[in-house]
């Protein structure tokens, strides 16, 4: 301001503090404080210092120097800290200051930083001129930060501020050995002031307690912060300034502080563009390599090019390792700089196939241990091998070897050569161990992708093969096409019409007779049709049922179904069901689809659902795409595609688990009388029915032909139950021979459950079809006579039929053995070996089927087998084989005797034959048995047996007991009738003993109880009636109360009755009341059983008394979930409480708050409780006191579900993911594990000891293993999402949007029954052993009959027992026991629905009786007042997220 506009008093003011400088200092220091005065100075610099600020009103400010393409990251924080340390320097007007800089790479030295450029006049130091503007400083090392001498180190090391006046006074006063260095003379030093520079936004030794001697303060820093370095301020001796003050202390605190937070912020800054650079530029590359994976040396080529640009080296090499060899070897080896040869980039140095061991060289080593190297001259190192280099003739220098790892192993190693400038940094490390990931990744995939190619081309030779084996011959081909076709074939238009009684050459003939009479030859071509029916043919296995023959008969019934009921389906509907009846079981197995499923075949991998139709329409879709086999090729697009979405349609539907609901459908519509031709939708349903019937027209054929099919069906199963023996599972009860006694009661459920209801609903809409529905009665009349046999008959005639089928098949398999090794003709029917006729077959040659008189003479000669099986059989064993071979020389083998045809040793199943035939043949044995239990055989001493039975004997002896029973057994079915008459006769007077009487005179009273304890309840009663001495075991052992104890100890509604009842109080007791005898435990029994009945009863019929509690929510209605036992309710309420409830009076005992959302699940045990909300949330309180414990923050949306049990806990959310905790106790929660792989939300789990079980909104069930947390399996089948589950033992049972009930095989994925009868969202679900409970959003909860669901023969419309509807909302969540249902819903009440009996009982009178009182018992108990329930905590609770 010019002093002419200055008034007069201005200008005084301003002469006086010209003349005397020293009176502003004075007042600003005295009047101004500390902060007034760093302002001031910010203020006074930033006017005086007019060549480093352009703007005036710039107070602070870091000069940063001209960056060049030479300079470093380093030299640029260098050069900012620099300039600080000289802003700081003139701040508080020190004559000079030294800049020290810890070691970036380990931080344990401090080193000098000085400009390369240093002035004369600084003699080391830095002046009060500014410091030149240079891009680059030296370092000098001068100092270990932990033990060295200097100012510096001392600051460093204890992160203090260091203040220090009168050094020179230090040096006289203190001992050499403890003087501190200054980095200059310390002579001619005055002052010292020393500051940490430190990355982190606290100010130096702020609100901490102040250390130091005399003027001399040291503040400490915290421990957790960065050092960086060191700024060192010092003042010469004499100076005018003097020491260091306390407010220059605080002006290079507080400027150490900005400019030290405001270089970390940057170089933060610099490190996150950096990285997001280095994303990018990693994320360019993944899409390189992954856009384009089509062979291994494609992406290994990618890989070293990236990676070559990744850490700008000269060479690039990638070394796979082969584990077979355990050699490292590259395809395609040291990719070089690029070269632009015509405006094209290409590579350099390429060598092919370099190969050695793993642990030699670099990349060996690398390969070997897993580890990193980084190495600045290859050559020192020992471990480089030159061998490389001496065939390239490549220099290397420095070296960058990395590993790449897929699931913790090494896959392969990339080596960078040869950093372009300078040495490959830690920096490179870091980038290129984030690229080998996906180097990792790439490698991976390219090895799959070169399997899967290799494995096409395999598939593709294969199918070739097959296809050449599996299409039929020119020959058979030659042959059928120059047989004659019948004009007409007799009874092949009826229902009745027998497959057996048919040739394998005529049965193809019939095929096309039956075609060609369907739907003419006009449209097709008559070679394409034979070859097509030959080639089905050659594609059925040769099993017991699943087989041609059972392919044609199908085939045949649906041709007499189609002329029955002429011009019902259309002709394209009509083609495709034609040939989807004589495909539909191409390639059968023998198998079902659970057996498929169970042992995880591949082909239940490839098809989740119908796995055998599926494969069965398959192999259709194969045969006709193979060449001359289109018999479709005729028709156009749009029909072929008609035609063959039919096919798979007719196909699939023989799948029994669809023909329940395909049949409830078209019952429930014809019901209401709605069946409409016109409607595409009906008239596939009725052709699914039809397919099921033909399928199972079987059951509708004579009784003598449905015999024999049964019997080979039968052999079918039995063959599969053993296979599943072998494998470790039990087979049910169908498929086990050890029940075949079963048979008849199997065939009439059976008929009932499937064929008939099949066979009414064909009938009606199809009259045509009567004789089937006719023929299912009568043999079922057939099989219920079969049935009330008696069971010694009904176990005598299963013998015998298995007999006879072991006996036919074993024949069969010994012929086809014999024509294998003679060159006999299986298809045709001409055997080298056969059985001697009886007599002469007179079949007209001129036709394949010859007359109607040849064919019932075929029919009752049957097959060659039957013939030899009827011969063996008239003959009782003794008859006589013939073998026939080209020179026609016959040999027989009778009387046991085996045979050879000609030269050739007879195959091993006619060894086998030949050895049962001698079995059979062999003499009676009419010896007594009665005198053995006298007269123990000991061997070669009895003159009734050779004398080598004696080691027979001893061996028996050395057998255990159960392979004994199995040994004689085999004896038993060796004999005749009259030969088991004899044994029999010997046996039951050793049945007949009195081992109870007998044990009970001697004292062994202990022992006769333990006996008669085994027994059931009936036969208990019957054991009383024995004798005397019986019923005298069973009063004084009081086995009616062991019996009933046993059952109340085992069974939970025998406990329940017993305390609604009272009279468990007179159980488990150690010395029992004197005044209750045994007649009272008598007497009581059938009072218990009158209580189940009635309690069962109930259940069935729904006859149940209601309890009803009102919430009586304040805000928001809605019940989400609830617990109970026999004392309390627990529910969660949406209005964002918890609320117990008294039993005894239904009502609110106390009330929990403490959740901000909508209680969704809850759990809880004896001692605490653990609910979820939709306030993200899992809390866990005291169940006693009703205090919070802890509250779990992890999931970042509403927990819908909880569940605990022996220290462990899982929870679910709406943000898609699974926790496991470890819950030690209340208060110790620890995460263990997220389990991450749901779409949507995750709405229910459950776990045992073995698996974790979630369902989800995604619809699908996930299998998780318990113990590693790591994924099992996905059981899919849900159409929409899954609300609710429940799991137990093997069983899993799930609700769903899609208004169905599932039930899944844990084990094998399975899905056993599908439950429907909900009208909208099954929302909660529970079951035990007997019963399945739900409810659902229509506010309806139904009962369900879990045994009868289990079973595949059950109806469909029998599984629901029992609807319940009271609630007038949905229903949000429901437990049960054995005597109850309590459920909560949306109307904000809770229900409770018992079923107990509660009419007054009868009980016996407690009083002190013998056995013969006989007491009267007309006293009576009540039952009372509604008892509590009998549930155990450790029920959970569910919430659904729509």
């Amino acid at each position: 301001m010019p002093s002419s506009t200055l008034s007069e008093q201005d200008q005084v003011l301003m002469g006086y503090l010209s003349t005397n400088p020293e009176f502003l200092q004075e007042f600003i220091q005295k009047n101004l404080p500390v902060s007034s005065q760093i302002d001031l100075a910010h203020h006074i610099l930033a006017l005086t210092d007019k060549n480093e600020n352009a703007a005036g009103s710039q107070l602070f400010t870091i000069r940063h120097p001209t960056s060049s393409q030479t300079q470093t990251d380093a030299d640029r924080m260098t050069a900012v800290l620099w300039d600080l340390a000289f802003q700081i320097m003139q701040l508080v007007e020190a004559d000079g200051f030294h800049l020290y800089l810890s070691d970036s790479a380990t931080g344990e030295y401090l080193n000098l930083i000085l400009p390369e450029e240093r002035s004369e006049s600084s003699n080391g130091m830095v002046g009060e001129t500014a410091p030149s503007p240079v891009a680059k400083f030296r370092t000098e090392q001068i100092c270990d930060i932990s033990s060295g001498k200097f100012i510096a180190a001392l600051v460093a090391r204890t992160n203090a501020i260091f203040r220090m006046d009168n050094w020179r006074l230090q040096l006289l006063a203190d001992d050499t050995s403890s003087v501190l260095d200054v980095g200059c003379n310390p002579e001619e030093t005055e002052a010292v002031l020393a500051v940490p520079i430190t990355f982190n936004n606290k100010a130096p030794g702020a609100d901490l307690r102040i250390f130091g001697r005399g003027d001399s303060p040291i503040f400490p820093l915290s421990k957790t912060v960065q050092m960086v370095g060191v700024v060192e301020l010092f003042r010469f001796p004499g100076a005018v300034r003097g020491p260091f003050t306390q407010k220059d202390e605080d002006v290079a605190i507080n400027f150490v502080s900005l400019g030290s937070s405001a270089v970390h912020d940057g170089l933060r800054l610099q490190e996150l563009n950096m990285q997001t650079q280095l994303n990018s530029y990693l994320l360019n590359i993944v899409k390189s390599i992954f856009q384009d994976i089509v062979s291994m040396d494609a992406v290994i080529m990618k890989i070293m090019n990236h990676a070559q640009r990744l850490v700008n080296a000269d060479r690039a090499s990638l070394f796979l390792v082969d584990s077979r060899t355990h050699e490292l070897y590259a395809r395609i080896f040291d990719i070089g700089t690029e070269e632009v040869t015509n405006g094209e980039v290409t590579k350099q140095n390429v060598a092919k196939e370099i190969r050695f061991p793993i642990g030699k060289g670099i990349a060996g080593y690398v390969a070997a241990t897993g580890s990193v190297m980084n190495i600045q001259d290859a050559y020192v190192d020992e471990r480089f091998n030159p061998e490389v280099d001496q065939r390239t003739g490549y220099k290397t220098k420095s070296i960058l070897c990395m590993p790449i790892f897929i699931r913790g192993s090494v896959i392969g190693v990339v080596q960078m050569v040869n950093k372009q400038m300078g040495a490959f940094t830690k920096a490179d490390e870091e980038a290129f161990e984030t690229f080998a990931i996906y180097c990792g990744l790439a490698l991976h995939h390219a090895k799959l992708y070169d399997k899967i190619r290799r494995s096409e081309q395999k598939y593709k030779v294969a199918l070739d093969v097959l296809a050449y084996h599996s299409t039929c011959t020119d020959d058979e081909f030659s042959m059928l096409k120059s047989a004659n076709l019948p004009d007409e074939i007799p009874d092949i238009d009826r229902f009745e019409f027998s497959p057996w009684k048919l040739t394998e050459f005529q049965k193809p003939l019939s095929v096309i007779y039956m075609f060609r009479d369907l739907f003419g030859l006009t449209r097709f071509d008559l070679d394409t049709l034979i070859r097509f029916s030959l080639t089905v043919r050659k594609n059925y296995r040769k099993v017991p049922y699943h087989n041609y023959t059972h392919g044609f008969s199908v085939a045949n019934s649906m041709y007499v179904a189609l002329k029955a009921n002429a011009h019902i389906f259309k002709p394209l509907e009509a083609l495709a069901l034609y040939v989807a009846a004589l495909c539909h079981d191409l390639d059968h197995r023998g198998k079902n689809n659970q057996f498929m499923v169970k042992f995880s075949s591949p082909l239940a991998a490839i098809y989740t659902t119908s796995t055998m139709e599926h494969h069965h329409f398959n192999q259709t879709v194969a045969i006709l795409q193979q060449e001359g086999h289109n018999i479709f090729r005729s028709l156009t697009p749009q029909e072929y595609r008609e035609v063959l979405g039919n096919i798979k349609h007719c196909i699939l539907a023989t799948d029994l688990a669809l023909f329940f609901p395909n049949k409830n459908t078209v019952k429930g519509i014809l019901e209401r009388n709605e069946f409409d031709w016109k409607n595409s939708e009906h008239r596939m349903k009725l052709q699914a029915i039809v397919m099921t019937g033909c399928d199972l027209s079987a059951a509708t054929k004579p009784w003598e032909i449905q015999q024999q099919t049964v019997k080979t069906i039968m052999e079918e199963f039995y063959d599969q139950g053993d296979q599943e023996k072998a494998r470790g599972a039990e087979p049910i009860p169908m498929l086990d021979r050890k029940r075949a006694n079963e048979l008849p009661a199997n065939q009439i459920g059976f008929l009932n459950g499937i064929c008939l209801p099949c066979y009414e609903v064909m009938a009606k809409l199809l009259p045509g079809c009567q004789p089937m529905l006719d023929g299912a009665k009568y043999n079922l009349e057939m099989w219920t006579k079969e049935k009330e046999k008696s069971p010694e008959k009904r176990h005598n005639t299963s013998h015998l039929w298995h007999g006879v089928c072991c006996w036919e098949l074993i024949v069969e398999r010994f012929w086809m053995d014999v024509n294998d090794r003679l060159g006999g003709d299986n298809h045709t029917g001409n055997y080298l070996f056969a059985p001697r006729p009886s007599k002469e077959d007179n079949c007209d040659t001129t036709s394949p089927f010859g007359s109607s008189d040849d064919n019932s003479n075929n029919s009752t000669d049957g097959t060659p087998a039957d013939q030899l099986v009827k011969m063996m059989l008239m003959n009782g064993g003794g008859g006589s084989v013939e073998v026939m071979d080209t020179s026609e020389e016959p040999a027989s083998y009778g009387s046991g005797a085996a045979s050879a045809v000609g030269n050739k040793e007879l195959p091993s199943t006619e060894r086998m034959v030949a050895m049962m035939h001698l079995s059979e043949s062999a003499p009676t044995l009419s010896t007594d048995l009665s005198g053995l239990h006298s007269t123990r055989l000991t061997g070669g001493g009895d003159s009734r047996f050779p004398e080598d039975f004696a080691d027979v004997f001893a061996r028996f002896d050395h057998l255990g007991e159960e392979n004994q029973i199995c040994f004689i057994q085999e004896f038993l079915l060796r004999m005749n009738q009259y030969q088991h008459g004899e044994v029999n006769s010997y046996l039951k007077p050793l049945l007949k003993r009195d081992f109870v009487s007998l044990l009970s005179n001697l004292g062994l009273h202990v022992i006769a109880e333990k006996i008669l304890f085994k027994l059931d309840a009936q036969s208990l009663r019957s054991a009383e009636q024995v004798c005397h001495d019986w019923g005298r075991v069973v009063a004084e052992g009081q086995l009616w109360r062991k019996l009933i104890e046993n059952n109340v100890r085992t069974d939970a509604l025998w406990r329940g009755i017993g305390t609604r009842r009272g009279w468990i109080k007179n159980l488990f007791r150690k010395y029992p009341l004197p005044q209750i005898g045994d007649t009272y435990y008598r007497q009581l029994f059938p009072v218990i059983m009158r209580d189940i009945e009635a309690t069962e009863r109930n259940w069935k019929i729904g006859n149940h008394t209601l309890h009803k509690i009102n919430c009586r929510s304040e805000n928001s209605k809605g019940v989400y979930c609830l617990q109970y036992d026999d004392e309390k309710i627990i529910s969660g309420l949406r209005d964002n409480t918890i609320k117990v409830w008294d039993r005894s009076n239904l009502q609110c005992s106390q009330i929990l708050t403490g959740h901000t959302g909508s209680v969704l699940c809850l759990q809880y045990d004896e001692r605490i409780i653990v609910s979820g909300s939709s306030d993200s949330t899992v809390r866990v309180w005291d169940i006693a006191r009703g205090e919070m414990l802890n509250t779990l923050v992890h999931h970042c949306e509403a927990v819908l579900h909880v569940r605990f049990q022996n220290g462990m806990m899982v929870t679910c959310s709406k943000d898609r993911s699974i926790a496991v905790w470890d819950m030690l106790s209340a208060k110790d929660i620890a995460l263990r594990r997220v389990l991450v792989g749901h779409r949507a939300a995750v709405n229910v789990v459950d776990f045992d000891e073995k698996y974790i079980v979630s369902a989800s909104g995604d619809r699908t069930i996930k299998v998780w293993s318990t113990a590693t947390c790591e994924f099992v399996r996905t059981l899919q089948g849900h159409k929409r999402g899954i609300a609710c589950l429940q799991y137990k033992d093997r069983l899993i049972a799930s609700g769903s949007s899609d208004n169905t009930i599932r039930l899944w095989d844990i084990e094998c994925g399975a899905c056993l029954r599908v439950l429907e009868g909900h009208e909208e969202l099954v929302r909660c679900i529970r079951f035990d052993n007997k019963r399945i409970v739900s409810g659902a959003y229509d506010g309806k909860i139904k009962i369900w009959d879990l045994q009868a669901a289990l079973d595949p023969r059950t109806l469909a419309s029998s599984l629901c027992v029992k609807t319940l509807v009271e609630h007038s909302g949905r229903v949000f969540r429901l437990q049960f026991d054995e005597f109850q249902i309590v459920s909560s819903s949306h109307d904000d009440t809770i229900l409770i629905w018992d079923f107990f009996n509660n009419t007054t009982v009868s009980l016996p009178q407690p009083r002190n009786q013998s056995r013969s009182d006989n007491p009267a018992g007309n006293s009576s108990a009540s039952g009372g007042a509604l008892p509590s329930s009998t549930a155990k905590p450790g029920g959970v609770a569910v919430a659904f997220e729509p």
